[in-house]
Order: C-alpha cells, then sequence, then structure tokens
C-alpha cells in the first residue's frame, strides 16, 4: 500500500518517542531515505517496494566498498588502521555511487 511521505514523516516525528529515540543522523538518513524512495518511485507516494529498492542499492554500495576497501588495504600491505579507514571510505563512496543515481536520475 502506498504511503504520502510528507505525511509518514510528519507523523513520525511527532511521534515523542522517534523524536526521543533518534539521534539528528538517525532522523537525516531516515528523512533521506524516504525522500530518496519518493523520488525513485516518481510520485509523492511511496510503497515498501520503493524503499527495498533504494536500501537494497547502498547494501549494495557498502559491499562493493567494503570489498574494494579490503583488498586495496591488503594488497599495499597498510596497518590495520589505515586499512579500516580505507574500507569505511570505500562504504560511503559505494553507497553514494549506487544510491545518487536512483535519487537524482543520473
Amino acid at each position: 500500500q502506498a504511503v504520502d511521505t510528507v505525511s509518514l514523516l510528519r507523523e513520525t516525528w511527532r511521534n515523542p518517542y522517534v523524536e526521543q529515540g533518534l539521534t539528528p543522523q538517525d532522523q537525516m538518513l531516515l528523512t533521506g531515505a524516504a525522500v530518496g524512495a519518493q523520488r525513485t518511485a516518481g510520485s509523492p507516494y511511496i510503497t515498501p517496494r520503493d524503499m527495498a529498492r533504494l536500501t537494497a542499492g547502498m547494501g549494495s554500495g557498502y559491499a562493493a566498498g567494503l570489498v574494494a576497501g579490503k583488498v586495496l588495504g591488503t594488497l599495499t600491505g597498510m596497518p590495520q588502521e589505515a586499512q579500516n579507514a580505507l574500507i569505511k571510505g570505500g562504504v560511503y563512496a559505494g553507497v553514494i555511487k549506487s544510491v545518487l543515481p536512483m535519487i537524482y536520475g543520473f
């Protein structure tokens, strides 16, 4: 069943349990995911399928970045701390690379 994105977010943020339980970063992430799913759907309404499509893209980007960061770190013989930083950077780059085209259509 489709849900109006603006109404969903408005009601979510009005809930005192949600408002107190999420950090501002978590709230931005949820808002971005809902708006991203809305844009991929091409309408003001989103479905669970739209959210699943967006999160699947994020997951595939996460996995690609994780593997790329680990492989590069291992091949270059970096210390574990540097490998972890490279993996984290690869994860963020992978998520951004996979999600932005779905949201903005490029």
